[in-house]
């Protein structure tokens, strides 16, 4: 009856909040233009819109204000309008998203039963979900920018043949394309015609989007300030289209192939308590192993190894570039004076060790430097080696406060003569354990214990029999639950596995970026192909560009920048040197022969190998995303699996070992 309580409850909550969505999707459903213009006209009238109420409630909770800061920044990216459009983008997207993982949550509560680390887990998770599904929205709303960019260069290239001025070809597509490309279109038009446009251009780089958004602006930035003929625009808008079409392909196969991973990988976190709660109404014997301390530790071995699966597969989709990381809670931390000197002998202690961590770090988009990296390693462990040992600590504690007052019926498979007569053998056995619970197992004797339930009122002797070596067998587990020395080897292992969690996550990524590394030379290749056109641009200005492109390999163009005042070949060795990648060194070597030829004729293998560069990329994509989509379905299925065999099977498989042990073979 409980348990259909619990059903019912759960089905009630999951019924409104799926109404509330229901209501939600209907309410902000409506057609795209008479949003924009209601939008408009409130923000003319009182600068408020229909969602201002939960904006503001967003805005002074505590937590989620700090994400929903980030969620505007990212809307304004995507969707640069004016700062109630955005508001109210960045509310809907919000509101959406904390439903699903309110669904998470209540799920989780619904279920817990009184379980903490279930609890904690669930919500842990619905936290993860929730901040993936933002992320998974604004990847969406870039893949849209992206097909309307697509789309906007055939209207853009047809009003530059009638007009022959970018500036006015721009501007006349506004009415003509989508209305969130519109808005960006808007911003690069903006740009052009600013009397600061290098000072607005690096505004820009700082919130686009999207990397072929920039390509736009260097192609009409150029167009408009040199001179390049009147087909240097048509080409070069050639050749950002071929990149966009390299691109959505990408990330087509990737959508394609990593649907369902991630979601599969969590899943598990999720199933944990209802497998669970099926044993228990199946099988009330399984409760001893659930509740224990091996239970909860395999709860929490499949919690962790979902989460390393969720994350390991997202690293694995890599679909997009993260942001260049200059600063983090590590990075404070490790500046702490104290601490920071240990740091430091730590780092001089394997200087070149960590001059290449470094360098690794850098090419992954970290530039928070090795001390940073060391406290996180170091906090990583520490908080292994305490979250296990505080976990071992309570549930044992826990365990011992109600292995005694929770009983547990033993007595199902005897034959007793009615359920009254059960219960009262459960009663006598409760309490004479908890009359003896102080007493040494070894000075209590079977039989003369089974003397003394007879005189309790259990008259049979075999019933009396049968309740002193249940009352022996549960004083002897109560006396064997105890904070075990070989705890203190696990965690000890524990926080050494965790020391290195770090190490072996940059190694992954560094793998990752190692295959996307020809892909930034590629974009490095358009880029300078497009500047090629314009007639008297100088290095220094080239670098500009590619820094503003650059992810895997910024810091050393950023280096190269400020060394060129020093001598422009010079700075230019120096980063070939830097780098072992083969594509990027020959890409140097083409911007070394700038200072004996001119831009066009370095890059002129670069456009004769063009063609078939895009072919073998697009093969190349094709096989890198299948290979990984391998990798990745093992990877999402394994704490599922995990959750049958381990956590469903192994006390039903350990179950059955007991009552086999038990048997009485002589009979």
């Amino acid at each position: 009856m409980e348990g259909y309580d619990n059903w019912m409850i759960a089905l009630i909550i999951f019924a409104v909040i799926f109404m509330g969505i229901g209501i939600f999707l209907s309410v902000t459903g409506k057609n795209r233009e008479k949003r924009i213009n209601k939008a408009y006209a409130l923000n003319k009238h009182s600068g408020r819109n229909r969602l201002h109420f939960l904006y503001r409630l967003f805005m002074i909770t505590p937590g989620i204000n700090r994400i929903f800061h980030k969620v505007i920044m990212d809307t304004e990216s995507v969707f640069p309008a004016d700062m109630m459009s955005v508001n109210k983008e960045a509310t809907k997207v919000m509101l959406k998203n904390l439903l699903i993982a309110g669904i998470l949550a209540v799920f989780t509560v619904v279920f817990t039963r009184g379980d903490l680390w279930y609890l904690i887990m669930g919500l842990t998770g619905a936290f993860v979900i929730f901040y993936q599904n933002i992320q998974t929205s604004y990847a969406k709303k870039e893949y849209t920018i992206l097909l309307q960019l697509k789309d906007a260069l055939s209207t853009i290239r047809h009003n530059y043949t009638a007009c022959w001025d970018v500036v006015d070809s721009i501007y006349d597509a506004l009415e003509d394309v989508p209305y969130e490309i519109s808005l960006h279109l808007e911003k690069i038009h903006e740009i052009l015609v600013s009397p600061t446009m290098e000072e607005d251009t690096e505004e820009y780089t700082q919130m686009s989007p999207n990397r072929f958004l920039l390509l736009m602006l260097s192609i009409a930035s150029s167009t408009k300030e040199y001179s390049n003929g009147e087909q240097g625009f048509l080409k070069s808008l050639s050749y950002l289209e071929e990149e966009i079409g390299q691109e959505i392909l990408k990330k087509n196969l990737i959508n394609s192939a990593f649907r369902t991973m991630q979601g599969v990988s969590i899943l598990s976190i999720f199933l944990l308590k209802p497998i669970q709660i099926w044993a228990y109404s199946n099988m009330p014997e399984t409760r001893s192993f659930y509740e224990s301390t091996p239970g909860k530790g395999l709860m929490v071995m499949i919690f962790l190894i979902s989460f390393a699966s969720f994350y390991m597969i997202d690293v694995l989709k890599e679909g997009r570039r993260g942001e260049i990381v200059r600063e983090t809670v590590f990075s404070r931390i490790s500046a702490i004076r104290p601490f920071s000197k240990l740091l430091n002998r730590i780092v001089n202690h394997r200087y070149l060790y960590y001059l290449k961590l470094n360098e690794d770090l850098k090419e992954v988009g970290d530039q928070t430097g090795p001390k940073a990296f060391v406290t996180k390693q170091i906090i990583f462990a520490a908080v292994a080696f305490i979250c296990i040992n505080t976990s071992v600590v309570f549930t044992t504690v826990h365990e011992k406060l109600t292995m005694l007052k929770d009983y547990v019926a033993e007595f199902d498979d005897s034959i007793i003569p009615n359920e009254e007569y059960r219960q009262s053998m459960e009663e006598t056995a409760k309490n004479f354990i908890l009359a003896n619970k102080k007493m040494k197992v070894d000075e209590l004797d079977r039989y003369a214990l089974a003397d003394r339930i007879r005189q309790e009122g259990i008259h049979n002797g075999e019933y009396a029999d049968i309740i002193a070596a249940e009352v022996i067998r549960e004083l002897t587990a109560y006396k064997n639950t105890y904070y075990k020395w070989y705890i203190l080897l696990i965690s000890v292992f524990a926080a050494l596995v965790a020391f290195y969690i770090p190490i072996w996550y940059l190694k992954l990524r560094i793998r990752i970026s190692t295959t996307n590394k020809d892909d930034e030379v590629n974009q490095f290749n358009t880029l300078v192909l497009i500047l090629s056109n314009a007639d008297g641009i100088k290095l220094d200005e080239i670098m500009e560009w590619l820094s503003m492109f650059a992810y895997s390999f910024k810091a050393g163009i950023d280096d190269c920048i400020n060394e060129l005042e020093h001598g422009e070949q010079r700075a230019l060795e120096r980063l070939k040197d830097s780098e072992s990648n083969d594509a990027f060194r020959r890409f140097v070597d083409s911007l070394l022969m700038i200072d004996s030829t001119d831009l066009k004729t370095a890059f002129a293998n670069v456009e004769i190998e063009r063609a078939y560069s895009l072919g073998n990329r697009k093969q190349r994509t094709e096989d890198l995303v299948n290979s990984r989509s391998r990798t990745g379905g093992l990877i999402a299925i394994t704490p599922f699996m995990l959750s049958i065999v381990l956590y469903l099977m192994l006390p039903m498989i350990l179950l059955a070992a007991k009552m086999y042990m038990s048997l009485d073979l002589t009979v």
